[in-house]
């Protein structure tokens, strides 16, 4: 008895602790045609807004960050396709923007 109530325990304990880790690991996926992007300035340095049009759905926006794996898009009408995790600031001057910082990107030619 006091064996089986340990092992759960423990296994509990180790399952609070690795929740941070696995929610991490995952994100929002999107992909669809870039309508536009512009560089504005993150918390982390020089970054992109950048909006894109799903297939079928309103415009979407989200930030490229310094630190997201893949590139950012150079001009409009390219597909872009990736992962986006925790919301993000973007500034453009006095404007502030809040949207999915992008975790990693594949950008076509």
């Amino acid at each position: 008895m006091h064996r089986s109530r340990t092992f759960i325990e423990g296994l509990l304990i180790a399952a609070a602790l690795l929740v941070p880790l696995t929610a991490f690991a995952f994100g929002t996926s999107f992909g669809g045609r870039v309508l536009f992007e512009f560089p504005c300035l993150t918390p982390s340095g020089p970054g992109f807004f950048i909006t894109i049009l799903p297939a079928g759905l309103f415009p979407v926006s989200y930030i490229w960050a310094p630190g997201t794996v893949g590139l950012p898009p150079t001009h409009t009408g390219q597909e872009i396709l990736g992962l986006a995790d925790t919301p993000y600031g973007c500034s453009v001057g006095l404007a502030h923007f809040v949207s999915q910082r992008i975790q990693f990107d594949g950008v076509s030619l």
